[in-house]
């Protein structure tokens, strides 16, 4: 007659190398702290990360922004259902989204103080010169964008001036794309 499952376990955990139970405790706890759990003496319980669960708040805050712009726009798709998991995407993608100079503002008020967004593509929408304004205040704020795509927007000499200001107080962008966006002489020469 076979043991009870628990005695059959117990009986085979007592018979292991000493070392070996120390290994796959080892690896227990590791696999605990990789998801984010902790074992105590009344079970495993999630570790509240204060900083952590603050991100994810204010990813979800900036997503929230975005679906509304997106939820307005003909096509848009919701965005919070993709980037508002429980491991927020740092890669938002509102290419050809017709997204205007007020949605554009709408953004970048969210992009001001979100810390998990490292990508951006805004290109081939219609946020022209008031649209690159509130980025780039928006850009001021932020030292997480490392890319951000703004092509085709119709920005123009004075929107690029005025994006061209605050990539010199931003250390975080490495990427920056601004192409087709009717830039002349003036516009050029703020960038360069």
């Amino acid at each position: 007659v076979p043991a009870a499952e628990d005695e059959t376990l117990e009986a085979t955990i007592q018979d292991l190398p000493s070392d070996l139970i120390l290994f796959i405790a080892k690896h227990f706890l590791s696999f605990l702290d990789a998801l984010r759990l902790s074992y105590t003496s009344s079970g495993i319980k999630p570790i509240v990360l204060p900083e952590a669960t603050r991100m994810r708040e204010e990813h979800l805050q900036f997503t929230q922004a975005v679906d509304a712009v997106c939820r307005s726009r003909k096509g848009a798709a919701s965005m919070t259902s993709t980037c508002c998991g429980t491991h927020p995407d740092p890669h938002l993608d509102l290419a050809f989204k017709g997204i205007l100079a007020e949605d554009a503002a709408a953004i970048a008020s969210a992009l001001h103080g979100n810390r998990v967004l490292t990508s951006l593509d805004m290109g081939g929408n219609k946020i022209g010169t008031k649209g690159a304004t509130a980025i780039a205040e928006a850009l001021r704020g932020n030292g997480v964008l490392t890319d951000l795509k703004l092509g085709r927007n119709n920005i123009r000499d004075e929107g690029a001036a005025v994006l061209a200001s605050a990539l010199r107080v931003n250390a975080a962008l490495k990427f920056f794309y601004i192409g087709a966006n009717w830039i002349g002489d003036k516009g050029t020469a703020a960038i360069a």
